[in-house]
């Protein structure tokens, strides 16, 4: 996508397209990429500290946490 490598690609069930271009390593639990037409209550990778930006049309820059905190 671009100049991005995309690692997963995940349709959510509650609405969405998600395109993570970086998820959970061995100390983080953030993932963040692309989304087309995101819900506002979660992502596949988390729903903590949810972040939607919009880019244009139904495009949005996401980062979730699947932290419990």
């Amino acid at each position: 996508m671009g100049v991005y490598l995309v690692k997963q690609v995940w349709r959510d069930e509650r609405g969405g397209v998600y395109f993570c271009v970086s998820n959970d390593s061995m100390f983080d639990t953030t993932s963040f990429g692309f989304a087309h037409d995101p819900n506002p209550v979660g992502t596949p990778f988390g729903a903590a500290h949810l972040t939607l930006r919009p880019l244009g049309g139904s495009w949005f820059y996401f980062s979730a946490n699947n932290d419990w905190y």
